[in-house]
């Protein structure tokens, strides 16, 4: 009977010793995974303030090839290669196509000459380059709503729409647009599928007016502006490729032809630079975008118009 108790005693001891060791154990793992995800997420911050600090160090030896580097239509060569720490290649086409610095870093840079201020639109063109050929009504709403929007007067147009069609907002009634966002709230824009939007919003800036640079433009805008076929705009862009010189006798012949005004277009570059530099390091990845306008004015030699890093 002794015997029995004692074993009971035992057995009783051993469970209690047990919970404890699986308490401990259930101690030791949680505070193994906290200090795991600690140093995950120690990391992942050091890996963003490295990406920054990388973003950075790129946005300064860009502003130097920038303001240093000669040009021609449509694209930047630096005198001499830019070594420093990041290998910046010699010669960049400015119509925000990527280039690849290193495996982690990718830039691009975009003179605002290839696109349309919406400080100064015409509702003919953006509603051209919102549309295809066989979406005639879509255009005629956007291009008379677009003229609606701008104008001051509260007649409608034939396809258009006045203060009364906009419940949630008021229209602007002044004659310059005031952010690219905006042209989202008009309507014809307004029901445009999202991803439709979202490459069409790339086509506008805000800030300094530029000349339309046709050197720079891509088919749909040139298409656009020249009011001639796609096909045909494929075309001169080919011939662009390969022979600049052609293309601009045959580009200024047509804007001749239809009495463009000389002010409305032109084959330079503004100078003002739409800049957008992608660093990923593991997970993190921090992107900055800003556009700077190298003109120089008022002693300085350039203004950044607007940045942010994400």
């Amino acid at each position: 009977m002794m015997y029995l108790a004692a074993t009971k005693k035992r057995a009783f001891a051993l469970s209690i010793v047990l919970w404890i060791v699986a308490a401990l154990m259930l101690g030791a793992v949680s505070i193994a995974h906290f200090a795991k995800d600690s140093v995950k997420l120690t990391q992942g911050v050091n890996d963003k303030l490295k990406t920054r600090i990388i973003t950075q160090d790129i946005f300064e030896i860009l502003k130097f090839y920038l303001l240093t580097a000669s040009n021609d239509s449509n694209s930047l060569r630096s005198a001499k290669q830019i070594n420093f720490i990041y290998k910046v290649p010699r010669r960049i086409i400015v119509d925000g196509r990527d280039y690849n610095l290193s495996k982690n870093i990718k830039i691009s840079i975009q003179d605002t000459s290839m696109l349309l201020n919406v400080f100064h639109l015409s509702p003919t063109i953006v509603a051209k380059i919102a549309t295809t050929n066989n979406q005639t009504q879509l255009r005629n709403i956007i291009k008379d709503s677009l003229k609606d929007w701008l104008d001051k007067d509260n007649f409608v147009s034939l396809n258009g729409a006045e203060a009364s069609r906009y419940v949630n907002y008021p229209i602007r009634n002044e004659p310059t647009v005031q952010n690219v966002a905006e042209l989202r709230l008009i309507k014809g824009i307004h029901t445009l599928p999202l991803s439709h939007w979202n490459h069409l919003k790339h086509r506008f800036y805000y800030g300094r007016a530029s000349t339309l640079n046709l050197a720079l433009v891509d088919e749909t805008m040139l298409s656009a502006f020249l009011d001639i076929d796609m096909d045909y705009a494929k075309e001169l862009v080919n011939i662009r490729k390969n022979n600049m010189n052609e293309y601009i006798r045959l580009v200024s012949s047509l804007a001749e032809k239809k009495k463009y005004d000389r002010s409305e277009y032109g084959f330079h570059l503004s100078k003002q630079y739409k800049i957008k530099i992608i660093v990923e390091l593991g997970d993190v990845r921090t992107i900055l975008k800003a556009l700077v306008d190298f003109k120089g004015r008022k002693n300085k030699v350039y203004t950044i118009i607007n940045y942010s890093v994400l």
